[in-house]
């Protein structure tokens, strides 16, 4: 059978221990998901306020939204 690749139970195991040795590890954080000027109260101590859009991502993610919307 031409145009058909077997792969051998060592030569998986190779590809999975080189994908995990060279994967890059992301920092994730919980972001706001929705910041913007309107939800930070500036009290003695700053708050940031309604976090019912959060969700787990990079945290650049945030900031980009945020400079799009201010």
């Amino acid at each position: 059978m031409t145009g058909f690749a077997v792969l051998y139970f060592d030569e998986i195991e190779k590809i999975m221990n080189y994908k995990k040795e060279n994967q890059k590890q992301e920092r994730t954080v919980q972001l706001h998901n929705n910041l913007s000027l309107n939800h930070i109260l500036k009290e003695e101590i700053p708050y940031i306020i309604n976090w019912d859009k959060s969700k787990r991502g990079i945290p650049i993610f945030d900031f980009l939204i945020f400079y799009k919307k201010e």
